[in-house]
């Protein structure tokens, strides 16, 4: 999955503009599937230095099922379990609305006849508006326990959400958005209403 290029390190613009791409890729993706989904910061293969978004859905005994891991650390993304090459270079070349509906088609993902509103659609709104905004400064968008304890923290209670509004043990559902070392604003997937964005 492209490990031997680790943007966030060495270049770390790069890793910013790959970030702001896997959004616009995820709401492409959420935007188009009825399935009920979670959107999911993961690090597979530890010390590869892979910083992936994926896309989880249920499996039939309710556990956790991802279908695609977007490496912004890299220059590959996972699908299906097979290797998607230069997944950010088709997306400046072909952009992110048929990266994602080549995505679904190879996830087998299915495809929504109308208008999807959901916890997913309005985290990825929420999410692409804030990059927006701050695509110029030193933006960060990460899980809540990912952030190592050196940042400024807003002074919001941690959400308490249940196994049953987010089924993944790697993470919860609250995503910090901040700038340097600083949160600015918070986000709980397992509580999304289109007014939940904190710290505004």
């Amino acid at each position: 999955m492209g490990a031997e290029v680790k943007p966030r390190e060495d270049d770390p613009r790069l890793f910013r503009e790959n970030v702001y791409k896997s959004w616009q890729v995820m709401s492409e993706v959420v935007n188009r599937i009825s399935d009920e989904c979670f959107i999911v910061h993961l690090g597979p293969n530890r010390g590869a230095g892979y910083d992936c978004l994926s896309l989880v859905t249920r499996n039939s005994e309710g556990g956790p099922r991802s279908h695609f891991l977007l490496n912004r650390n890299g220059v590959n993304a996972l699908v299906s379990d097979d290797v998607f090459e230069d997944v950010w270079g088709r997306v400046t070349k072909d952009g992110a609305k048929k990266v994602a509906d080549r995505i679904i088609k190879l996830t087998g993902l299915t495809r929504a006849t109308g208008q999807i509103d959901s916890p997913s659609t309005r985290t990825c709104s929420q999410v692409l508006k804030w990059i927006e905004e701050n695509q110029e400064e030193d933006f960060f968008v990460v899980p809540l326990t990912w952030l190592v304890g050196g940042e400024q923290l807003l002074e919001i209670k941690t959400a308490t959400y249940s196994q049953e509004k987010w089924p993944i043990d790697d993470h919860g559902p609250e995503i910090s958005l901040g700038i340097g070392g600083e949160e600015l604003e918070r986000l709980s997937q397992a509580d999304q209403n289109p007014e939940h964005l904190s710290g505004m």
